[in-house]
């Protein structure tokens, strides 16, 4: 419905418009002019400007007015995900800008912020999460039309360079192994270093989950601190979903937990699963006595990636068994090398070359 322009009593003309708030609500405005065709052109112009990306709504929404709704209401974020999300906006992005209307965001604003949080002392790697983090969050802006597009693209940071993992070598793993035979989480343990599983994904596995008769487990949730309460939940991606088959070291333990049990989880606590905390904290413990190498407990998703690549696995089969996403971040950042590898695969390239 096309809507009229009326005649004002103070002899303007206005024609109504909506534009859509910061919270999805919509909002009727007007368009004015000193004739009816003057002010129907203006509301022309303001639609044709909303749908070509440019903000039409000049609302005092703060930027921490927005970012503490959108965090709440943003779809397509996994309830952790959501938790560190507001932790960085809370501790970062608002001390800086909260204040600053979100109409008048821009690219210098955001700028100033990062080099600021730089100097304080923030690492580059947390600034990446916090660009990130504002990438998203704007890109739901943008289609609100309550901010000029593409505010974070242009926005530079200091280059991210990850640290080099510490993964243990086989005979450490195999003292690992030693060390933990009799340790209650023993089970939990075993499938991190057999399978790569992530450790909510360990924790989180019931019986249903595992079929004995096909000899295959399934994958299909994780166990993890939300706002600092552990919680069951998805997947990390689509890609985590997966079905691992049961090995003959898995399958006996398996088969000794299974007497007289047929429902609940692999390892509980009065039914209830393990705090992530406490596995994180006997992993320690096991370490210390073992006097190990200081490694995390993903560090066997890594221990465990790194070795099916030595054993001649090829990626794509390991980022499914690992449940990555993609075969780059199986290869890039969770296959390592060490000095000895790069020894093989040299003296292997010497005697083909003759050298």
């Amino acid at each position: 419905m096309v809507s009229k322009a009326t005649e004002r009593k103070d002899g303007l003309f206005q024609v109504p418009y909506y534009i859509t708030l910061w919270d999805g609500s919509r909002k009727r405005e007007f368009a004015y002019g000193h004739s009816a065709t003057e002010a129907k052109e203006k509301r022309d112009r303001i639609v044709a400007n909303a749908i070509n990306g440019h903000p039409v709504n000049n609302t005092m929404i703060t930027v921490e007015q927005y970012l503490t709704n959108w965090v709440e209401m943003a779809r397509g974020i996994r309830e952790s995900t959501r938790s560190g999300y507001k932790g960085e906006i809370r501790k970062h992005i608002i001390p800086e800008i909260g204040k600053v209307r979100l109409s008048r965001l821009n690219v210098m604003t955001i700028q100033k912020m990062m080099d600021s949080l730089i100097r304080k002392g923030v690492s580059p790697r947390t600034t990446q999460i916090l660009k990130n983090i504002l990438s998203k969050a704007l890109k739901d802006a943008e289609i609100q039309n309550l901010v000029q597009p593409n505010i974070t693209k242009y926005v530079k940071l200091e280059t991210y360079h990850p640290k080099e993992r510490k993964v243990w070598d086989e005979s450490e793993a195999k003292r690992f192994l030693e060390a933990i035979k009799d340790n209650k989480y023993y089970p939990i343990f075993l499938m991190c270093m057999t399978y790569g599983l992530r450790r909510g994904e360990a924790i989180a596995i019931e019986w249903d989950d595992v079929d004995l008769e096909t000899r295959v487990i399934h994958i299909r949730r994780q166990y993890t601190l939300v706002n600092g309460v552990p919680t069951i939940c998805d997947l990390k991606t689509a890609g985590s979903v997966r079905d691992l088959p049961i090995l003959p070291h898995i399958e006996k333990l398996l088969r000794q937990l299974a007497v007289g049990r047929d429902t609940g989880y692999l390892v509980s606590v009065n039914g209830s699963p393990i705090n992530p905390a406490s596995v994180d904290y006997e992993f320690k413990q096991i370490k210390k006595k073992a006097n190990l190498p200081e490694v995390t407990l993903h560090s066997l998703r890594h221990f465990a990636a790194t070795s099916l690549k030595n054993a001649g696995v090829t990626v794509k089969e390991a980022q499914e068994i690992l449940g990555h996403s993609s075969p780059v971040t199986t290869m890039l950042y969770y296959q390592h090398s060490s000095i000895e590898d790069k020894r093989t695969a040299l003296c292997k390239y010497a005697e083909k070359m003759s050298f």
